[in-house]
């Protein structure tokens, strides 16, 4: 399936982005993830529980019941699992087999976020999990804002490439951000980074400019020129941060003062299916941290740029599968990170694939787990 060389596509052992933390509450939360029906919900202590999707007597949609205390309650024969999956009643009679339990996920719950592991359970990989310190949705002095939570009708590689290739944002983002096409198409770019890590500096000198003004008020216009870059990190397939403009150097300045901080937009890509996708998002950043109107502006803008990429890889998936061949495909200089993401990541399905395999986890779905504090 493109742009991979076979239908292995979705990599499991993974920490994923399930659910926004205000989207979950003490009542079920459907998605599928990974290819997998999942449920999340809030035990009464507020911790975060996640299971499988399907009731197993009659494989109705958990996500359609309700939650009794700590317990997940199918809205078909008002069967109960408990936060650690096992099944408590059933109400047609007075004994519950003992197996008779649903797949239970490692949970963390960080940053405004859920984030799931979908890999075998007592394999969860805490040394895969972000910092979230470093990248700045928890650092301190920064606010963390704009949380979005949308569906797209597109495969995940190519919101992946989407974004590892920037040289979009003058044309698709024309009308979001007037103005671009020069700076992100005439910029030097540089790149480091490896396995599957990639850092993109774009560096350029020029006047104040609306994105600036945009970004820190025309109040705080400058004269003269002005040495700056955006930085875009790509952490993982499940995790890509990208950022504003960062003043480097102010003519006739010794410094940069405090006013030009750091602004940080957040991409989070979890897999749905193998043709699906859902896209969270959320941006960080430490200056005017008490500003409701900038706050405004900003959630609105940010609306609205990621809605125009979700409309991109939507328009292209209706024809991926019939017409999308890499061997014939074009290739730009600025797909450059975007080829070395995508062998990278052919590379991890593959020795996921094979893990698993010498595993012998074909009839058995990975593991039961309580969540993760």
């Amino acid at each position: 399936m493109y742009p991979f060389k076979n239908d292995n596509v979705l990599l499991r052992d993974f920490w994923y982005v399930g659910a926004l933390s205000e989207e979950v509450e003490n009542k079920p939360l459907g998605r599928m993830i990974v290819g997998e029906p999942v449920v999340f919900y809030r035990k009464k202590d507020g911790g975060v529980v996640a299971t499988s999707g399907l009731c197993p007597h009659r494989f109705f949609p958990l996500a359609e019941g309700s939650v009794d205390g700590d317990n997940l309650v199918c809205a078909y024969h008002g069967i109960n699992f408990g936060p650690d999956g096992r099944c408590v009643r059933i109400p047609s009679q007075d004994f519950v087999p003992s197996n008779a339990r649903i797949r239970t996920y490692p949970i963390i719950e960080r940053g405004g976020l859920v984030w799931i592991w979908t890999g075998i359970a007592g394999e969860a990989d805490m040394a895969a999990f972000p910092d979230l310190d470093e990248t700045g949705i928890t650092a301190p002095g920064f606010k963390t804002d704009c949380y979005t939570w949308r569906f797209a009708n597109g495969r995940y590689m190519a919101l992946c490439e989407n974004l590892t290739d920037l040289s979009h944002i003058g044309v698709l983002h024309s009308k979001s951000a007037p103005g671009a096409l020069d700076h992100w198409l005439n910029s030097p770019m540089t790149i480091s980074g490896s396995d599957g890590v990639y850092r993109i500096v774009r560096s350029m000198t020029g006047p104040w400019n609306s994105f600036l003004e945009a970004q820190y008020g025309p109040e705080l216009a400058i004269e003269g020129e002005i040495e700056m870059h955006t930085q875009s990190d790509y952490y993982s397939h499940a995790y890509m941060r990208t950022s504003s403009f960062i003043i480097d150097k102010i003519a006739n300045a010794t410094s940069v003062p405090a006013d030009y901080g750091l602004s940080f937009q957040h991409h989070l890509i979890t897999p749905a299916t193998a043709t699906s996708t859902h896209y969270f998002g959320c941006r960080s950043r430490n200056f005017r941290l008490v500003d409701p109107d900038y706050d405004a502006i900003w959630k609105e803008a940010d609306y609205r740029v990621r809605q125009e990429d979700v409309y991109a890889i939507e328009a292209m998936e209706p024809y991926l599968a019939e017409f999308a061949d890499p061997r014939r495909e074009l290739i730009a200089k600025a797909d450059s990170v975007s080829v070395r993401f995508r062998r990278n990541m052919q590379r991890k399905l593959d020795a996921e694939a094979e893990r698993y395999q010498r595993q012998a986890t074909v009839h058995q779905l990975p593991g039961t787990s309580d969540a993760v504090a």
